[in-house]
């Protein structure tokens, strides 16, 4: 038995040590046959470019592999066949991601071109006249990408305005229901205290009212900068809210056509054209023809929707010896005609028709400059003329004017180790005829002295100093200081303080005014508008995901405002100070495909009123403090963009507008409210096929209250103030060609 039980095991054993052999010989082939077996891999060649130029330093990264991009702005990997994505990240510009599907058919060649985080200096051309890098500004500076300027172009290229209001802090106030245009409040001020510059020069004039900021083309804008806060000690007595400077594209860009219309009978036929003649010379050609019907949205017997008819031409013609020593010129004519006022043939409560029309003619020249002495200094030269005509209609009123400004500015950058230093002398004139209100004419001519000096002891500080002398012909000298320092504690982190006073030479031209006209307002004699202010701007930017933050105070002393008497108007100073303050926050997330920006706006302003006590025996004015109109206390907005790189594009926008304070009798406050916009683009080879929905939800003003008066207001107007669209939805579709 105990044989037995000895064999019977050793039988069983057998059959599982033969199974065992085989098994491990079949593994021992199967991983020589692996071993073997090549490994499919590709190569990948990725440049990376900004601003149309290689961008050596660059980080790139896929998966487990890092690389850097060399001279010539390239990075060359050999990796596994599959999908892989490459992460693109660089110190002072926004971050690309890009999907490449490696093979073994060759090599595949990429380009993702990176967008400037903060604005280089070329952007501001000689307004800031140093070469630092944007990332080394103490002053703030906001600065539009490519896609908000895209999606502008996709809601209309005719106009800025939709750019404008993307950008925290800003935004677009219609200043009527008719052709008075609109006004770009920064951080809750008066349009008239914006200075509205394009490629550094005043072509639109030494401040911008009304219908400018419509009349500025999308096509040919490369971004838009903005510096928030009271800058005259950079700008001069015009800019006490700040700044707003449009860039033009570049002459090497590519040329692109657009052909647009929408629902409501418009239509928008623009090119963009650039040549280059030789290494040194080239050049650029903007052209434009754009339509809108009139329309009456409400069927209220108002002009809701503007008609106009605009032609502009736009020239360039630049100039380069070097990457350092470049000279452009420019010219532009526009020619507008808008009409507006009563529709067909419907009359006003006092059974007469009215005519709210407005006729633009502007031609301008300018100039830019800078040369380069040595390696440390070099010489900024910026000039510009601009003549402009217009004639407004306000019923049976007409006024017609005539405005020219001349503007230089000399100035001298010299880099001394951690300093530099930057001094300076210009000239503007600003010379207004009004042709048929006479009495409101005025001619300023101010000469200036500026100087700037920036203390850079670290790479995570810097310190700015700013003054300015401005000799005013009518209101005097005044010496405009201002102080900014950033910090940067970490790589991703940077704040911003700034602390400046400056002052504003006040014209008979504010938002009132332009609204309602002339003829209404009694000359008075005006002394010049001060102001004081500071602001705090946090940034946090790491990866895909950028933060910000923005606080702010600034107050007006001797503020302009509008004092009625009788059946006149006059405009004067009030004797208390205005005062607006208030945040910015924003969260923009950029990593393709996806793309998601949300930010939240308060602002709390309030400026005097002059107001009038009557008794049987007595009569005397009284000053008390309201709420500055149209300005939303609370606003929000949320805009998601899911994009297929040169393939489609969906795009979805939300905004919030909070309860605003009207200068109305009968309503006091508007109504909040919430607008939906929509957008879509294919590409087909080098076409763009676009369609854009706004204001999907249908939110018109006068859903709330009606828009025309009942009576006749003191200035003769008829229409309520504009804190709501008008025109109420609209489609948009068109077709871009890049070329």
């Amino acid at each position: 038995m105990k044989n037995l039980l000895q064999v019977a095991p050793r039988r069983h054993l057998l059959p599982l040590l033969a199974f065992g052999i085989l098994t491990a010989s079949s593994g021992l082939l199967g991983a020589q046959r692996s071993a073997n077996t090549p490994v499919i891999t590709g190569t990948v060649v990725v440049r990376v470019t900004a601003d149309s130029l290689p961008l050596p330093g660059a980080t790139i990264a896929t998966g487990t592999t890092n690389g850097t991009t060399d001279r010539l702005g390239q990075a060359t990997f050999t990796l596994p066949a599959g999908r892989r994505t490459f992460h693109v990240t660089s110190a002072g510009f926004l971050p690309e991601s890009l999907v490449v599907n490696v093979g073994a058919a060759g090599t595949i060649q990429v380009t993702v071109a990176l967008h400037h985080h903060v604005a280089l200096p070329e952007g501001l051309i000689a307004a800031r006249r140093d070469v630092r890098r944007g990332v080394d500004e103490a002053t703030s500076v906001e600065v539009t990408d490519r896609d908000g300027l895209n999606e502008q172009i996709d809601k209309s290229p005719a106009t800025i305005s939709d750019l404008l209001s993307r950008v925290d802090g800003v935004r677009v106030q219609p200043l009527s229901a008719g052709s008075a245009g609109a006004a770009i409040r920064i951080r809750g001020m008066p349009g008239r205290y914006t200075k509205l510059l394009m490629d550094g020069l005043p072509l639109f004039g030494a401040t911008p009212e009304g219908l400018d900021p419509l009349q500025v083309s999308a096509l040919g804008v490369d971004h838009v900068e903005v510096i928030e806060g009271v800058t005259s000690a950079l700008y001069g007595p015009t800019a006490l809210g700040g700044v707003v400077n449009v860039v033009s594209a570049s002459p090497t860009s590519s040329s692109e056509a657009v052909v647009n219309g929408t629902s409501r009978v418009g239509s928008d036929v623009a090119m963009w054209q650039t040549h280059t003649f030789t290494p040194r010379w080239s050049a650029s050609l903007l052209a434009g023809r754009h339509t809108q019907s009139a329309g009456d949205a409400d069927d209220d017997g108002w002009t809701d929707i503007n008609g106009y008819k605009r032609i502009v031409v736009r020239p360039r013609v630049y100039w380069s010896r070097s990457d350092h020593s470049t000279w452009f010129m420019t010219g532009g004519w526009t020619s507008e005609n808008r009409r507006s006022g009563t529709f067909g043939d419907a009359r006003l409560p006092d059974y007469r028709m009215y005519s709210n029309d407005a006729d633009t003619r502007r031609a301008d020249a300018g100039t830019v400059g800078r040369i380069l002495l040595d390696t440390n200094t070099f010489v900024t030269v910026r000039a510009s003329m601009t003549r402009e005509w217009r004639t407004r209609w306000y019923g049976e009123d007409r006024e017609a004017n005539r405005r020219s400004t001349i503007f230089s500015d000399v100035a001298l950058t010299k880099s001394l180790g951690e300093h530099t230093l930057v001094g300076g002398v210009a000239l503007e004139r600003d010379q207004y005829t009004a042709l048929d209100t006479r009495q409101q004419s005025y001619r300023y001519t101010t000469p200036a002295l500026f100087g700037e000096h920036t203390w850079t002891p670290d790479p995570r500080l810097a310190v700015t100093s700013s003054a300015r002398l401005d000799l005013h012909s009518e209101f005097g000298d005044f010496v405009s200081p201002r102080v900014s320092l950033v910090v940067r504690p970490a790589e991703e982190w940077t704040a911003r303080l700034s602390a400046a006073s400056g002052v504003y030479a006040p014209t008979p031209l504010t938002d009132e005014t332009e609204a309602y006209g002339l003829s209404h307002v009694r000359p008075t004699a005006r002394e010049a508008e001060h102001a004081t202010g500071w602001s705090l701007d946090v940034d946090r930017m790491k990866g895909a995901v950028e933060l910000r933050g923005s606080a702010y105070r600034t107050i007006v002393n001797h503020p302009l405002v509008v004092r009625t008497e009788g059946e006149e108007l006059q405009l004067v100073n009030g004797d208390e100070p205005s005062r607006t303050q208030g945040i910015d926050l924003s969260a923009r997330y950029r990593m393709r495909p996806l793309r998601l920006t949300a930010s939240y706006a308060y602002i709390d302003a309030t400026r005097p009123e002059i107001g009038q006590l009557f008794g049987i025996d007595f009569e005397f004015d009284t000053t008390m403090r309201r709420v500055v109109p149209l300005n939303p206390r609370h606003s929000l907005s949320l805009d998601v963009t899911h994009e297929r790189e040169n393939d489609r594009l969906v795009g979805l926008e939300a905004r919030f507008v909070g309860t605003q304070r009207l200068s109305d009798t009968l309503y006091t406050a508007s109504r909040p409210y919430v607008t939906l916009d929509a957008r879509l683009e294919k590409h087909v080879r080098g076409a763009i096929l676009f369609v854009h929905g706004k204001n999907l939800t249908g939110v018109r003003q006068s859903q709330f209250f009606p828009v025309v008066l009942g009576a006749s207001g003191a200035a003769g107007q008829w229409t309520r103030d504009v804190w709501a669209p008008l025109d109420g939805f609209i489609m948009n579709a068109g077709l871009r060609l890049k070329y």
